[in-house]
């Protein structure tokens, strides 16, 4: 036979089971992809850079790290109206060169950077558009962006990912309205870092990226953390609900019971009282229903239901039973 777990033991591991929930929920909610150390990049990638110097300006661009972290100086050039210069992560490996990711798990971006001097830099997503990107043309895919400032200090840039803008240059160029700013991370082809028109020209800029961290919520865990709390705590509220019924049920039982026996034993004193009234009184000329009824205070019907239920007989029956037993025995 099993016992009854006391009610206190389930609320500890109800309890218990809540928290090991949480510090998991807690644990693996959050997804992140560090981009550097490259190898180790979760979404494979190559370097590409440039500047505006293949298109006929004079920027110049060095990168001196892209393996571990991401250190590069560039020189904008003083005369090219449209001077620039950009370090591109493309996502594709030998086996895949056209790798367009869907990156929609992440909300934020988050780069460890610094610059000196003082910049104004842009982080690019290059997403395909469809019937417009050409993937042997960089240009060709639709550009959301953010713009941020970058001192000489290390600091943490977060980028909120619903909020890049598409600039209005490139939708004119490719004839698209400019309301169009649907930047869904669906399709991502590459991420760039980039010069903008507030970048210092010419002089040397130099610009360190330690990381470059994609993070995002994991909502099959958290819903399916949800669903667990829930239902542990319905558990426990039934379990609650069972015991109270338990509880209920057996007070009731014991009720039932006790009333059972002071009527049982207030019957069996009637039915003593009786027949011992009887048989104390049977040799009694004048002992009838009525008299009897009235010294014992048990109506008529009643001690003829004692009796009848004790001997069988009715209490004339039994009274002229006992006479014969008696003159039998003189």
């Amino acid at each position: 036979m099993f016992q009854k777990t006391p009610l206190r033991y389930v609320a500890i591991a109800a309890c218990s089971a809540s928290v090991i929930i949480i510090l998991t929920v807690i644990r693996f909610a959050t997804i992140e992809v560090n981009l550097f150390p490259a190898p180790d990049s979760t979404f494979p990638w190559k370097p590409l850079y440039s500047a505006d110097n293949i298109q006929g300006g004079d920027s110049s661009m060095v990168v001196h790290e892209d393996i571990y972290h991401l250190n590069f100086d560039f020189t904008l050039s003083r005369h090219y109206l449209y001077a620039y210069a950009s370090f591109n992560l493309v996502f594709e490996d030998p086996s895949t060169p056209n790798i367009l990711l869907d990156l929609t798990a992440y909300s934020t971006a988050k780069l460890r950077i610094r610059c000196k001097p003082q910049n104004e830099l842009k982080f690019v997503f290059h997403l395909y558009e469809d019937n417009v990107s050409d993937f042997a043309d960089v240009s060709s895919f639709r550009m959301a962006q953010s713009i941020f400032s970058c001192g000489e200090s290390w600091q943490d840039i977060v980028i909120d990912l619903s909020q890049l803008n598409t600039p209005e240059w490139w939708l004119q160029i490719q004839g698209l309205n400019l309301s169009n700013q649907q930047n869904t991370l669906t399709k991502v082809r590459e991420i760039s870092l980039s010069s903008t028109n507030q970048s210092p020209v010419g002089v040397l800029s130099s610009v360190t990226v330690e990381e470059l961290v994609l993070q995002g919520r994991n909502w099959t865990m958290i819903i399916v953390g949800i669903v667990s709390l829930v239902l542990i705590w319905l558990a426990f509220i039934m379990v609650i609900f069972r015991d109270a019924l338990n509880n209920r049920s057996s007070t009731t039982y014991q009720e039932i019971a006790h009333r059972q026996l002071n009527v049982d034993s207030k019957r069996e004193r009637e039915i003593a009282q009786l027949l011992d009234y009887l048989l104390s009184n049977y040799s009694d000329a004048e002992l009838s229903l009525e008299g009897s009824a009235s010294v014992l205070g048990i109506n008529r019907t009643k001690i003829n239901e004692l009796l009848k239920e004790r001997t069988g007989q009715t209490f004339s029956g039994f009274l002229n039973k006992l006479r014969l037993t008696e003159a039998a025995r003189l």
